[in-house]
């Protein structure tokens, strides 16, 4: 999503009082994730000074329409200049940023380091991943502390886990880390992912593969919460393939009742008897009502860009002309620049029927795509070793692929183009199947 400055000349009043109105209003109507900062004049005058409010919009300036309906209502704010700027523009005459915090005032923001400012929809394909090497581990720590720390404060913006996510020093991009921790179940993300929550301390059963009767932890998972269970059952730690998200823990004792009887002495703690990835795939709804609930993007503009669209194997160069697809958004040429594109502004789905462009996770995105062909997604599932098998090409949209990863709660392995998921029962396919129209076949060797 572009980022742009929509600059006043105030008066009036000082820096600090504008800066608390301006944080109130920001509070009062739920527009952080709209304006995400502030930034003013340096060296400001009382009652002569340029304030500059960053805009995140789908087209650079263009105000949401819920933003100017409020922004246009405060004449306090001074006189709005016409012209949308870019920071290089203001870079030399304001001072530091000022983030909208969500738990008090708007707060100077220490420029030093510089983080990236990713859209948390920007999904890198993950490549197929190699054996397990020692960074892995690093990065099973780095996530185990991140965790803690998401844990001890309950719930952020998207820029905050991203500035924490580079501190930790983690080579993963922070949209892939985004996407491990919903797929665990250990957060929620608003629609448009600019927020997140951590997701209340829960305890569900296994009943298939490698682990079935254990019990797994997800969500909230603070020191003090695993001293307790500690001492009431016994806890293996095991890292994630290739170190894609914090360590499983696995709760584990002589029988079912032995956990539950001592759990139900933790407060803190729900506890699922239901095992929750077959529960949430019954829950799920149809992919056609998937799609109808998705973001829809005003004001896009496809003949200001390059298209390209998916043609089912990769992105070829189009003229738009309504047809339903997943299209790539590329700045059009300019020869007086030196930088060359790398990669698309946006990727958005194009729904012919309801003429709403509508953006989701890369994968569920692809998806949808090949679905809306008519195309059926090849599955192979392994009944003696309860192992699903989703070719690399057809990876479900996250909210459907949760379903699969709750099972064991674990990230899927990846050999030879396909993505390998453990503890999968029969029941788990069956709800799923006419939702993703998949094509099953059912191995029973070894």
């Amino acid at each position: 999503m572009p980022r742009w400055y929509k600059g006043f000349r105030c008066g009036g009043m000082t820096s600090t009082i504008l800066l608390s109105r301006i944080t109130k209003y920001i509070k009062l109507h739920d527009l952080g994730h709209f304006i995400p900062l502030v930034r003013v004049e340096k060296h400001a005058r009382h009652g002569d000074f340029y304030v500059f409010l960053a805009i995140e919009s789908a087209e650079i300036g263009q105000m949401p329409e819920r933003v100017q309906s409020i922004i246009s209502t405060l004449k306090w704010l001074g006189q709005p200049l016409d012209h949308p700027f870019s920071l290089a523009e203001i870079r030399k005459m304001v001072g530091a940023e000022h983030l909208v915090n969500e738990n008090g005032p708007i707060i100077p923001y220490d420029q030093s380091p510089k983080f990236p400012s990713a859209d948390p929809f920007d999904d890198v394909e993950e490549a197929t991943q190699t054996p397990h090497l020692p960074s892995h581990d690093i990065r099973t720590q780095q996530y185990d502390r991140l965790i803690l720390w998401m844990s001890a404060i309950g719930r952020g913006s998207w820029l905050t886990l991203q500035q924490t996510w580079q501190r930790l020093g983690a080579p993963v991009h922070a949209a892939q880390m985004l996407r491990h921790l919903r797929l665990l179940g250990h957060i929620e993300t608003s629609l448009d992912r600019k927020r997140w929550a951590i997701t209340p301390s829960v305890v569900f059963p296994i009943t298939h593969g490698v682990h079935a009767g254990d019990w797994v932890l997800s969500g909230r998972r603070d020191t003090a919460l695993l001293r307790q269970l500690q001492a009431s059952v016994n806890l293996v730690f095991v890292p994630q393939e290739y170190g894609n998200g914090p360590a499983t823990i696995y709760l584990r004792a002589f029988d079912n009742k032995q956990v539950f009887d001592k759990l139900k002495s933790i407060d803190r703690i729900t506890i699922q008897t239901e095992q929750v990835g077959v529960r949430l795939a019954r829950l799920l709804p149809p992919l056609e009502r998937w799609k109808a609930s998705l973001e829809a993007l005003q004001g896009i503009r496809p003949h200001a860009y390059r298209t390209k669209i998916f043609n089912g194997k990769t992105f070829v160069e189009v003229s738009f002309d309504g047809k339903r697809g997943l299209y790539e958004f590329w700045p059009l040429p300019d020869h007086t620049s030196k930088q060359v594109d790398l990669r698309p502004q946006y990727m958005l789905y194009f729904d012919e029927d309801t003429q709403r462009w509508v953006r989701a996770d890369w994968y569920g995105l692809r998806f949808l795509a090949r679905y809306e062909t008519g195309q059926s997604c090849p599955i192979q599932y392994h009944a003696t070793t309860h192992q699903l098998a989703v070719p690399n090409g057809w990876r479900w949209p996250d909210l459907y692929e949760r379903a699969l990863i709750l099972a064991s709660g674990r990230m899927p392995l990846y050999r030879n183009g396909w993505l390998i998921y453990d503890g999968i029962s029969r029941e788990l396919i069956d709800a799923l199947r006419d939702k993703l129209r998949l094509e099953i076949e059912e191995l029973t060797n070894a």
